[in-house]
């Protein structure tokens, strides 16, 4: 079985090829998706505990030859931190770099280990990357949720030691402000009753392609923002301009199974919730413990998606400012 793999939905958004070094990672994350899907899928051993994978760099070698040569980045990891504590035991990270450099393939690591990832800097390539996962500002909040990782600020300290050797950086910002727009539509009224019976987020993202809003009908009226691509997007060194599209399951006549998500929105209406959500959300201010500032978000457009006579969508597009700290 191949270790390295293509990532498929939000996660090809990362990368396009990927390999997990380890099962479990020791960080203890309290929003950790991975040890859900450890659980749910019945894995081996207690994620909290994590092990190299077995016979790894043997089971490496038919990958090397396959992906040898290509353009394509492999991340370093997914379901696990590339320099969580029992890699300064092993040195495996070091030794798949040294691999995928051998046989011509790009890597890209996404850690939250902080100072211990820059033993590796001297092996990065002109198109290697370096990235890191930036959570709170707040150092008491990393320390609930995020107990056994580097703490933001180290982080910080360390994608810039990586930028000053010249090594491509990348930040991932998280958590997002996903909760914050499913609030801000949960807290939407009407006449005195909620717009939506519930917000949930979402975390996919829909477009209006066929199929695409039948499978947002069975979730929420609320999905992922996509980030769209927009001109000099970086105004400053620490500013990113990002420009936000989302979707919101309207329903005229929705399905018993999202009656009780879309609550009272498919009576009201496509052009009455265009107007509640634009005014709840144009010149408004996310809040919340980010490991960013985000300025005001300004409305931009919107528009309608029919999926079929019963189903409307409406997206929302936004602009917005984060701002490193």
């Amino acid at each position: 079985m191949s270790v390295i793999y293509e990532p498929k939905g939000r996660a090809a958004e990362y990368a396009h090829l990927a390999l997990n070094i380890f099962t479990g990672c020791s960080h203890g994350c309290t929003y950790c998706y991975a040890r859900d899907l450890h659980k749910k899928f019945g894995g081996e051993g207690d994620f909290d505990s994590p092990s190299v994978k077995e016979n790894l760099l043997n089971r490496l070698q038919p990958d090397l030859v396959k992906y040898t040569g290509t353009d394509k980045r492999v991340l370093l990891c997914f379901t696990c931190d590339p320099y969580q504590r029992i890699e300064a035991e092993t040195q495996i990270t070091r030794d798949i770099i040294n691999e995928l450099r051998h046989w011509s393939i790009p890597f890209e690591i996404l850690t939250k280990a902080g100072e211990v990832a820059m033993r590796d800097f001297d092996l990065y390539g002109a198109n290697d990357v370096f990235s890191t996962t930036l959570t709170f500002s707040d150092p008491n909040m990393s320390f609930q949720y995020e107990p056994n990782a580097a703490l933001p600020t180290e982080r910080m300290f360390t994608i810039s030691k990586a930028h000053a050797r010249g090594i491509t950086t990348q930040v991932s910002l998280e958590p997002v402000i996903e909760q914050w727009l499913a609030d801000t539509l949960a807290a939407l009224t009407s006449g005195g009753e909620a717009v939506f019976k519930t917000a949930e987020v979402w975390r996919h993202q829909i477009s209006g392609t066929k199929g695409g809003l039948e499978a947002f009908d069975r979730y929420a009226p609320f999905a992922f923002p996509s980030y769209q691509d927009c001109d000099g997007a970086r105004e400053g060194d620490n500013d990113l301009r990002q420009i936000l599209a989302f979707a919101i399951l309207i329903g005229v006549e929705a399905k018993a199974d999202s009656d009780a998500r879309t609550g009272n929105a498919q009576q009201l209406g496509t052009s009455r919730i265009r107007d509640l959500v634009i005014a709840a959300l144009d010149h408004q201010r996310p809040d919340g413990e980010f490991a960013y500032a985000i300025d005001e978000f300004f409305y931009i457009s919107d528009v309608e998606v029919i999926d079929t006579t019963k189903q409307h969508a409406l997206q929302i597009i936004v602009e917005c400012s984060f701002m490193t700290m």
